[in-house]
């Protein structure tokens, strides 16, 4: 499965038209690369890309797709400026509780889900209550969102009561009351599938999940070791799965040893020569035995340092964008560990990553 189009209406830049967001399809891609003899045109089959010019609404996307899986709630500032002044300009100029009940505040969003036949590991059981008997026959099933108000007739009488002041006081201000009103109002968010018929029961994160890896991602000190750790993890775990005992093992189950005997001998042993003399040896004893790991060997013993001239400089002096870089680096893989190319998928499975 992979997402195909997404349209969003209402939502922050995107009004009513020029809203809907057409997906690469990666299998698109790769038969273009075939008849073109093309090598540089490379994308994997399962694949959603987002590819548009500067402040065209890329991040905008995310931004819906993130609030909808990942959060469930939006704010008055989610909404299309120019679609709240026009609901305030309809109140004003038609005060009454049908109208405002029938252009009531309302966030939409369109997901077009496809259905890759080449991909023998997808699982539609997360789609069964949406998909319908064309939605097969067309390999893809159309899910509209809705975020709406939830009791329509207490906000009919607040917009009421607040553009009723409109002679006495000056309309900006009503209007920032109005946007206030819309972030006290409760809102829910409702489910249809392509004949408008509601979805009960049904969550989009249980269809998609989304990972959103931002530009700016560095959190704490010590970020670069964590991330160099993943990468080396990473590739230890690849090892693992052709070796049956990876050599690291190995060489760190004979540093173990050569550890233990070098404190038992050093240490250990003066110690519990000290301690008989108090209390009897078979009652108790000390054992100092080394208990390193592959984890506590990356996340404690091996330190990273940024290699200039020959010179070995520290990671807090690493340079900003090779730090995010890294970053990224170290989360995709993570990512990739997580979803297999043989497993089978029930969700669509996106990954976004900020410039």
């Amino acid at each position: 499965m992979y997402l195909k189009s997404f349209r969003v209406c209402n939502f922050r830049k995107f009004h009513e038209n020029n809203n809907l967001v057409k997906f690469a399809e990666g299998c698109s891609c790769k038969k273009i690369s075939e008849d073109n003899k093309d090598e540089r045109i490379n994308v994997s089959p399962n694949i959603t890309l987002i590819v548009g010019k500067n402040n065209s609404g890329k991040t905008t996307i995310i931004n819906a797709l993130d609030i909808l899986i990942n959060k469930d709630a939006f704010k008055c500032d989610d909404f299309n400026v120019y679609y709240l002044h026009d609901l305030f300009d309809i109140y004003k100029q038609n005060l009454t509780d049908e109208i405002i009940k029938d252009n009531s505040p309302t966030l939409e969003f369109e997901f077009e889900i496809g259905f890759n036949d080449e991909n023998e590991t997808d699982v539609l059981s997360n789609l069964y209550q949406v998909l319908s008997i064309d939605d097969a026959e067309n390999n893809s099933c159309i899910i509209k969102v809705k975020y709406e108000i939830k009791e329509s007739n207490v906000f009919v009488t607040n917009v009421s009561n607040l553009i009723s002041q409109m002679p006495n006081k000056d309309e900006q201000i009503i209007f920032d009351k109005f946007k206030s009103l819309i972030n006290e109002t409760e809102f829910t968010i409702n489910y249809y599938n392509s004949l408008d018929e509601k979805i009960e029961n049904f969550k989009i994160n249980n269809l998609i999940e989304l990972t959103y890896i931002r530009a700016n991602n560095i959190r704490e000190d010590g970020c670069l070791t964590k991330a160099f750790t993943k990468i080396v993890e990473c590739k230890y775990n690849n090892i693992k799965k052709t070796e049956q005992i990876p050599e690291l093992d190995n060489k760190i189950d004979d540093v173990n040893k050569t550890l233990t005997e070098y404190m038992k001998e050093n240490h250990s042993t003066i110690f519990n020569n000290t301690i008989k003399k108090m209390i009897d040896d078979k009652k108790m004893q000390v054992l100092l035995k080394s208990n390193l790991s592959v984890r506590s060997l990356l996340n404690t013993v091996i330190k990273y340092y940024f290699v200039e001239r020959n010179n070995e400089i520290p990671e807090d002096q690493f340079g900003l964008g090779f730090t995010n870089l890294i970053m990224i680096v170290a989360e995709i893989l993570e990512y990739m560990e997580r979803y297999p190319k043989t497993a089978l998928n029930s969700q669509i499975n996106l990954i976004a990553i900020e410039e």
